[in-house]
């Protein structure tokens, strides 16, 4: 049994009146301050409100009159008889104790983290594996509008070279792995120089400046290889809803929130001004330089474009492929270890 001062409010009038509480873990006897009893309730129909800090407490009584009270102690006794509420104990205990809520706030954190870094990835590639065919030759479509508009021009190149190069890209086409379908297309664009595109649906684009670059059919084959791993693996689209976080994930795997038109006018931005990850630039050499070592023997001429590419990026305010390709050094040695390790 525990006694405690209160003020009682009877509910029907502003009027209060100070009080003292006696409580036995069933009744609640309420007497006046001159030791008049006043009423008694039972504890199983009172509501005791949830602690915020040490603000005052209210005691609600069956016919809605209300106790008021400081004593703190007093309350938290009353509330173990209290079954109808345990989430809130357990909120106030958390509350009180400042290492747990740190504790607490820590989890949290590190929650937040591995989701971003673990599990929007792994959601991103469930959501690009659920994208319908018809739907990537539409992303590819909008997006190819789009940087027809923003970033790319008619190619120059004359059409017996172009002819040639359409041909060799398909031969590499046929020896790749998969089922994807390519189709090469030329461009013109002195805003990013030379560089090379993939779209999800197989089209794949590749600037002028890129195939003046090249000083053979062997470096191409290794930019080819790259772009098709692209397409192949869908980094694309993973790219895309990774980028574009939880929103788009969602909608794609359980919805059709996401339309062609939203993903295909974020597509080229990121193509162009951030590219892909470095996981997914590693998953694309590896691909490539596979292809290269099976067909020609070595990664040379590839890397050798790489290389080419990395010093007139250096030189060249303008965006290239390896301004969106970032970490050239560590890929052109990671080629190196691949070729020692495949011999």
């Amino acid at each position: 049994m525990s006694r405690f001062a209160a003020t009682l409010f009877d509910g029907k009038s502003s009027a209060a009146r100070a009080v003292n509480v006696e409580q036995d873990g069933k009744t609640l006897s309420i007497c006046g301050s001159d030791g008049d009893f006043i009423r008694a309730d039972p504890l199983d129909g009172c509501r005791i409100t949830p602690p915020l800090g040490k603000t005052r407490r209210t005691i609600y009584l069956p016919d809605g009159a209300r106790l008021d009270t400081d004593n703190q102690d007093a309350v938290a006794e009353l509330e173990l008889y209290d079954t109808k509420h345990p989430g809130m104990k357990l909120v106030h205990g958390l509350e009180s104790r400042w290492g747990l809520v740190v504790f607490s706030l820590a989890g949290l954190v590190l929650c937040v983290w591995f989701f971003i870094a673990y599990g929007i990835p792994l959601l991103a590639d469930k959501a690009a594996s659920s994208v319908p065919t018809a739907m990537m030759e539409t992303v590819s479509d909008r997006a190819l509008s789009q940087l027809d508009k923003r970033f790319l021009e008619k190619t120059e190149l004359p059409k017996p070279r172009i002819a040639e190069i359409r041909s060799y890209f398909n031969e590499i086409a046929g020896n790749m792995k998969g089922d994807r379908h390519f189709r090469l297309l030329f461009r013109k664009s002195p805003q990013i120089g030379a560089n090379a595109f993939a779209l999800p649906s197989g089209k794949i684009l590749v600037t002028d400046d890129l195939i003046k670059m090249a000083e053979s059919r062997k470096e191409l084959a290794g930019i080819f290889a790259h772009e098709m791993a692209h397409v192949q693996e869908r980094h694309g689209l993973r790219m895309v809803f990774q980028n574009a976080g939880v929103f788009f994930v969602i909608s794609a795997l359980f919805g059709d929130v996401v339309s062609a038109t939203s993903l295909g006018a974020a597509l080229p931005t990121m193509l162009v001004e951030r590219g892909y990850s470095r996981q997914f630039e590693r998953q694309a050499d590896l691909a490539a330089g596979k292809y290269l070592i099976r067909r020609m023997g070595s990664t040379k001429p590839y890397r050798r474009i790489l290389q080419r590419l990395a010093e007139k990026s250096g030189r060249n305010s303008a965006p290239s492929m390896i301004s969106t390709h970032p970490g050239v050094k560590n890929r052109i040695l990671r080629l190196k270890n691949l070729e020692k390790i495949r011999k």
